[in-house]
């Protein structure tokens, strides 16, 4: 799953060559699969608790991967956009699930399989860009779509698996049993802290922005041609 967590990120310098982006348009590209696979992932995890969502390991990989692939065959930026914001629905599906059925499987040793869990994400995180960009570099960006391979592949194979994972999921009284206690307030906390942290960042930086306007302005004016002109003319007129 983190595999293609880690494709997408490696195919935005090639999508900025492709359709000539700018920072703003790079960095949303970034914004969309960052903010659609965290922000919308606690409302998985709810649905996962109240309802069970097992075929959401399957599905959530598949489209993740479907839209990393079409990230790659993305014919317009907006198009490009829109299959991000996909992929990372298809991430923040996957993950919840994933991690209740880790600890599931991980019986006794949860702190070891949780620990698993998250090195293996970690290392599929760091295999995307490794894969991806030899694949775009030898087919062009649209070679990247064959990234999505293995994980349709592993998809396919969680799809056929569902069965053997159902029996994993313990009975009702010992789940009832181990629950904690839900506290929507706590999470609502956390994101005030996150994004109030964001925001002081953003204006932490705007400050130091501000501090050097001159230098900066007349940084990019020298390197204008008209500017060499001028001064060239100057140096010419001159005694």
């Amino acid at each position: 799953m983190d595999f293609t967590s880690g494709a997408i990120p490696a195919l935005i310098p090639f999508l900025v060559a492709e359709f000539d982006l700018d920072y703003v348009a790079a960095g949303a590209l970034m914004l969309a699969v960052t903010a659609s696979s965290s922000l919308v992932q606690p409302l998985f995890g709810l649905w996962s608790d109240r309802r069970g969502a097992l075929w959401l390991l399957p599905a959530g990989l598949a489209l993740a991967a479907v839209g990393t692939a079409a990230v790659a065959l993305a014919p317009v930026y907006t198009a490009a956009l829109v299959f991000t914001f996909a992929a990372g629905i298809g991430i923040a599906a996957y993950h919840p699930e994933g991690a209740k059925f880790a600890a599931y499987a991980s019986t006794a040793k949860r702190a070891s399989g949780m620990s698993l869990f998250n090195v293996g994400g970690n290392f599929g995180y760091a295999l995307g860009p490794i894969v991806i960009t030899p694949l775009v570099l030898w087919l062009g960006l649209r070679g990247g779509a064959l990234a999505a391979v293995p994980a349709l592949v592993v998809a396919a194979a969680l799809a056929r698996a569902l069965p053997r994972l159902a029996r994993l999921r313990p009975s009702r009284v010992t789940a009832g049993g181990a629950a904690g206690e839900s506290r929507a307030g706590a999470m609502v906390v956390l994101g005030g802290v996150i994004g109030a942290s964001a925001v002081a960042a953003g204006l932490r930086r705007a400050r130091r922005r501000r501090k050097r306007p001159v230098q900066a302005g007349l940084a990019a004016f020298e390197g204008a041609p008209c500017y060499r002109e001028l001064l060239e003319r100057e140096r010419s007129d001159g005694p």
